[in-house]
């Protein structure tokens, strides 16, 4: 699965801060998440440069 190329489009876009939450282990990253929020993520990305996104199976 996977989505075709996209154009270039010169659109400007602007991302929410994505709070993230990480745990150190002998000083090494053990976990790192980033909370998803509404218009983050690579989906609201290409949302706001008006790529239509197939529907989840």
């Amino acid at each position: 699965m996977g989505m075709p190329s996209q154009s270039p489009t010169g659109i400007k876009v602007k991302m929410p801060a994505e709070p993230v939450q990480a745990t150190i282990r002998d000083g090494k990253f053990y976990r790192f998440q980033v909370m998803p929020v509404e218009g983050g993520s690579m989906e609201g990305l290409l949302r706001q440069i008006g790529v239509s996104i197939p529907a989840h199976v």
